[in-house]
C-alpha cells in the first residue's frame, strides 16, 4: 500500500458467487474492502464489476495478493469476513491469517455456514489468536448482493463491531 491510500474498513477472503456479491453490497453501503482470493482473477473481476456499477473513479474494492497484505491494508482492530467453503478451508484460512499477523482483538467472521460444532471447536482453538464470529448467510446470489438474511452468533464484543455493518447490508 502506498502512503496515498487509506486503510480499508473490512477485509474479505473468498470471492466466489456469494463472496463477490457480499463485497459489492458492503461497498454500496459505504465500506471500503480489502479483498483476497486464491484465484486472483476473482479479485480482479470484483474490482472491475464494482468500477462498472459504481461509475466512479473512487476505488471501493482493493485487491490483495496475500494474507499479510490484506491485514496491512485494514484499520485496526481488523475485521475480516470469510466466504470460503465450510470445513478444512476455514481452518486453512485461519492458519494463514495467524501466519500473516492477525491479533487477538481482531474479528474473523465465518459466513460459510459451518457446522455449529465446528464453529464451537474453532472458537476454542483460535481464542488466543483472534475472535471468531459466525454468521450464516441466506438468500443466494441476489440476496448477497442486495440484502441477505444474516444469522449472526458469537461474542457480544464482536457483535458490537459487526452489528452496524450487518444491519446496513441485510434484507
Amino acid at each position: 500500500m502506498n502512503s496515498n491510500e487509506s486503510l480499508c474498513d473490512i477485509g474479505f477472503i473468498g470471492l466466489g458467487v456469494m463472496g463477490k456479491n457480499l463485497v459489492l453490497n458492503l461497498a454500496d453501503n459505504g465500506y471500503s474492502i480489502a479483498a483476497f482470493d486464491l484465484d486472483h482473477e476473482k479479485v480482479l473481476g470484483a474490482i472491475e464489476q464494482d468500477k462498472q456499477e459504481n461509475k466512479s473513479d473512487i476505488a471501493r474494492v482493493h485487491g490483495c495478493s496475500s494474507y499479510t497484505e490484506l491485514l496491512s491494508r485494514l484499520k485496526a482492530p481488523h475485521l475480516i469476513v470469510l466466504s470460503v467453503p465450510a470445513g478444512n478451508p476455514v481452518d486453512q484460512v485461519c492458519e494463514n491469517l495467524i501466519g500473516g499477523g492477525i491479533k487477538p482483538d481482531d474479528i474473523v467472521i465465518d459466513t460459510g455456514n459451518s457446522l455449529w460444532v465446528d464453529t464451537v471447536a474453532r472458537e476454542k482453538k483460535y481464542k488466543s489468536n483472534f475472535i471468531l464470529f459466525s454468521s450464516a448467510v441466506s438468500g443466494g446470489e441476489v440476496g448477497a448482493r442486495y440484502g441477505p438474511s444474516l444469522m449472526p452468533s458469537g461474542a457480544p464484543y464482536a457483535w458490537t463491531r459487526v452489528k452496524p455493518i450487518w444491519e446496513a447490508i441485510a434484507a
